[in-house]
């Protein structure tokens, strides 16, 4: 999923804020990208720069509700979702779970586009499959755009399950090369992961209830192939402790946040930041300002 940015938007959109003084007052009004509209195949006139406001960088232009939507039914493929802010803090825990600490890395935010469709190898006990789908549900049912199923047959997933319990048991997934098991994603160009596979070694992780925990570690490191932030406490699924782990609110925040489309999608660290400064230099000037994030699906 791309996200369409500069300075405040390009290819974007924001509404206007509404304020009240002795001296003037802001009418509420919707101002579009002009590049958004070129997009669309509508040829801007000399009437049209007469309304234009410049942002920074960018040039808007005020629409009435007639044309938005009308913008809205040529671009179907794109979705319009209002900015979420969040306090300093929370940002920077969430890009070093995200990003990693590194400043300069080229990590991208990876987000699940279609459902998790979960196939369990039948060499995953029975009890632990309920637990572990439980686990995920819950998490499912809290995120409006994350769903996590399980599904009947390996083709009909995008994300399997299996266990080593034998030395001569298949090893499905190489690539996972630590000695406890572990996870492999993929994704494609739009950083959208597509596939995962996991792995636990019961040879060497013997306690059945070790091997849920690793279930529902991992599970949740796939659904953003997250990191972690070693400031957090260690009940934290984003924590660095090697204990067995509970979802911690901050756990949940970070979910919830992560699928939200108000997050830039498929960014890098410095892009993210980016956005982020450009957003709340807007609202000190503007404190009343509704700020929207364009996506493409």
């Amino acid at each position: 999923m791309k996200l369409f940015l500069c300075a405040l938007f390009l290819l974007g959109s924001f509404n206007s804020f509404s304020q009240d003084t002795t001296k003037e007052k802001w009418h509420s009004s919707t101002f579009i990208n002009i590049n958004t509209i070129r997009s669309t195949g509508y040829i801007l006139t000399k009437k049209d720069s007469l309304h234009f406001v410049i942002e920074g960088e960018d040039t808007l232009l005020a629409v009435d509700k007639k044309y938005l939507k009308n913008l809205k039914t040529v671009n179907t493929r794109k979705v319009s979702v209002k900015y979420e802010p969040k306090d300093s803090l929370f940002l920077e825990t969430y890009k070093n779970i995200v990003f990693g600490k590194n400043k300069n890395a080229k990590s991208t935010l990876k987000i699940w586009k279609d459902d998790v469709k979960i196939y369990f190898d039948p060499s995953v006990p029975e009890l632990h499959q309920k637990s572990l789908m439980n686990f995920a549900e819950g998490i499912s049912n809290e995120i409006d755009s994350l769903t996590i199923r399980k599904v009947d047959t390996k083709k009909d997933s995008n994300y399997f399950i299996y266990y080593l319990n034998d030395k001569s048991d298949k090893d499905f997934e190489p690539k996972i090369v630590n000695k406890n098991g572990g996870y492999h994603v993929t994704w494609n160009s739009k950083q959208q992961i597509t596939s995962a596979s996991l792995k636990i070694n019961a040879i060497n992780v013997k306690s059945s209830e070790y091997q849920i925990a690793k279930l529902k570690f991992n599970l949740v490191r796939t659904l953003g192939y997250f990191g972690e932030d070693a400031s957090l406490e260690c009940n934290s699924y984003f924590s660095s402790c090697p204990v067995i782990r509970s979802l911690i609110p901050l756990d949940l925040e970070v979910l919830k946040y992560h699928y939200s489309y108000g997050v830039y999608k498929g960014t890098t660290r410095d892009n993210f930041e980016k956005m982020h400064r450009k957003m709340r230099s807007t609202l000190r000037q503007h404190p009343n300002a509704e700020l929207y994030i364009d996506h493409t699906l």
